[in-house]
């Protein structure tokens, strides 16, 4: 996907998104629009269980898995207002034959946070980003040892990144840093 960038933008700011029930990945990158480089790149883990957003709204409930949803939300929300992002970038659901139950859990988790960030602003573009795509764009190739570290490797590998780094690559988690990938993969996918 080609992203146009409105002229009367400076910075253009993309919120990155990993999904995911237990961990949920999000970064910010921000891009200078003139010369289109990178400005700034940060990112961080949500944990919904941890999140004590609807704790007082809805008393007695267990974490259950609507909870961490309604949790993850509400904290989303908070993101969008904070940062006031240009796009929000996410990882697609993916199905694997050992794991077919987190397919329809990963949707519900992506369906609830487009839908918190049209709450939002309508306005804001909210694109879907294949797994394998985003690892294409950043460099990670597909096959592997260890395949949780080959994002990671392809992030280090990138200069314009390493260099506006505002948190230390190190001490990232695998969701942190796959939502890096999702945000630059939208950025850089057709150039």
């Amino acid at each position: 996907m080609s992203l146009h960038i409105p002229e009367h933008f400076k910075i253009f700011r993309v919120m990155g998104f990993d999904p995911g029930l237990v961990n949920a990945g999000v970064s910010i990158i921000d891009v200078d629009y003139t010369t289109k480089r990178l400005v700034s790149v940060t990112a961080f883990t949500l944990v919904p269980a941890r999140l004590d957003t609807y704790q007082n709204v809805y008393p007695g409930i267990d974490d259950s898995p609507i909870n961490r949803i309604y949790r993850l939300t509400a904290a989303f929300r908070y993101l969008l207002e904070f940062y006031n992002p240009c796009a929000v970038a996410s990882e697609d659901a993916f199905y694997h034959p050992k794991m077919p139950n987190a397919y329809g859990v990963l949707r519900d988790v992506i369906m609830a946070v487009r839908n918190e960030t049209h709450s939002y602003n309508y306005n804001i573009p909210f694109v879907l980003i294949e797994p394998r795509a985003v690892k294409k764009v950043v460099g990670a190739g597909i096959d592997g040892v260890d395949k949780k570290q080959l994002v990671k490797e392809a992030i280090r590998r990138k200069a314009e990144i390493m260099s506006v780094m505002q948190v230390d690559l190190n001490l990232l988690d695998q969701h942190a840093i796959d939502a890096i990938a999702v945000a630059y993969s939208m950025l850089f996918s057709s150039q």
